[in-house]
């Protein structure tokens, strides 16, 4: 069900390889990691599809965000174990190129680097990383004779003889046939399709880890793409995971032009959507008539912040300009007056709004953390019988290739450790509060 996953794979058959084993075929109930079975055990499929006894001219890609950095470590000592002399590539958003130095001069080690870096032992965790979209490793794959210890291709990093790290760039989103989405069954008559259309988004905000990229197929392939995999349900619920699908005028109809067209073809849909707080102060109207026509029954809204002083230590933007007090208090009746109007349009069930906001380490009252605490509160008590509003919260995380990591690295209790910069962990020194 991971949709960068799914890309790499027409990717791959795109450019004629199709000699591949996905792992796991089938989407796993993450509760199973935990009650079931250990993810050794799920994984153990995954060495049977080795080329040779001990991995010889097998590549294992492994996709890692930073949450699950630790599942990645667990899955490539496996694999070590079992097939010594396997290629791991290591991928996804968490493995980028930094240059971080604390103040007392020590340079901090990049996710790629510490991915690279050889073990007394002498084995690394992974023999190459690549920074940025999957067609690096598509290339990789098409060009691999068993040996990577001179592959120079844009976005892929290794070790050379020197033991240093060795590599350019990003890659480049990978060139596919047809759109990239998820369908997952609800019962015989309903399915969810998860789909991720070309994402950009212009706020630049300092915690963001999304890395931009183009359109590689159109309209018209969208739409025939969802006609297609509609046929026969009584309803599609369609999760767009772009980041800022309202950014613009142009990608609103862009979106919309894809829905209608869709409705006349005689699909019943509802669908899910991200929404920009400042997106509803200067365009609300529109927003909401378009949620209306196309039956929107849940959006993610990011608050972020409350006020100047958290939106200035966490970098939260629109448009690129940070976000002052004025604008902040004008996305909050934005976001109060949306609320209100989201379910006057009867769907037969009650729409949802995710509200989420972020805890900075550097606040400096109580007070300050209990007036989140209670606007979270206010906006909960709008919940009634067409909208549910359910309010969110999670730690500031220095996601690796931040601009906020680079702001505040001397802050954090170890910036080389993947296990604390996530949203469900501190990674903060107690003098970030000061």
């Amino acid at each position: 069900d991971n949709l960068g996953l799914l890309a790499i794979q027409k990717g791959l058959i795109n450019a004629g390889i199709d000699n591949l084993a996905v792992f796991p075929e089938e989407g796993i109930d993450a509760r199973s990691w935990y009650e079931d079975q250990s993810l050794e055990e799920l994984a153990t499929p995954l060495i049977s599809q080795a080329a040779g006894p001990q991995g010889e001219n097998t590549i294992y890609g492994i996709s890692a965000g930073t949450e699950d950095y630790w599942r990645f470590m667990v899955l490539s000592t496996f694999i070590r174990e079992h097939l010594p002399k396997a290629t791991i590539a290591a991928g996804g958003y968490h493995f980028v190129r930094e240059n971080l130095v604390l103040s007392n001069g020590k340079r901090v080690m990049d996710p790629i680097e510490k991915v690279l870096e050889k073990s007394p032992s002498g084995l690394s965790f992974a023999d190459v990383a690549i920074q940025g979209h999957g067609d690096t490793f598509v290339r990789l794959l098409s060009e691999f004779e068993g040996d990577v210890s001179a592959a120079n291709i844009k976005g892929l990093y290794r070790l050379d003889s020197d033991g240093k790290v060795a590599g350019y760039g990003k890659g480049k989103f990978p060139t596919i046939e047809g759109i990239i989405m998820s369908v997952k069954e609800r019962g015989t008559v309903v399915q969810e399709i998860e789909i991720i259309l070309p994402d950009s988004c212009n706020n630049g905000c300092d915690f963001c880890s999304i890395i931009p990229w183009g359109s590689p197929f159109n309209e018209d392939t969208i739409i025939r793409e969802l006609d297609k995999a509609m046929q026969g349900k009584d309803l599609s619920v369609l999760i767009f995971n772009n980041s800022n699908p309202f950014m613009t005028t142009a990608t609103t109809a862009r979106y919309d032009r894809i829905l209608t067209e869709l409705n006349r073809l005689g699909h019943a849909y509802c669908t899910q959507f991200y929404l920009d707080p400042g997106t509803l102060f200067e365009r609300g109207e529109e927003v909401i008539d378009f949620l209306h026509r196309h039956n929107t029954h849940q959006v993610f809204i990011g608050r972020d912040a409350t006020n100047a002083r958290a939106a200035e230590a966490i970098g939260t933007k629109y448009n690129r300009v940070l976000r002052d007090q004025q604008q902040l208090d004008q996305e909050k009746k934005a976001i109060g007056a949306f609320t209100q109007k989201f379910g006057q349009k009867n769907l037969g069930i009650p729409r949802r709004i995710v509200l989420s906001y972020i805890l900075d380490p550097f606040v400096e009252r109580e007070e300050e953390a209990l007036s989140i605490i209670a606007e979270m509160e206010v906006f909960r008590k709008l919940t009634d019988d067409k909208v549910i509003v359910k309010p969110q919260i999670g730690m500031l995380a220095p996601y690796p290739g931040t601009k906020m990591k680079e702001r505040f690295v001397d802050l954090l209790l170890d910036p080389e450790d993947p296990y604390t910069h996530i949203i469900s962990a501190n990674a903060w020194k107690y003098e970030a509060g000061r």
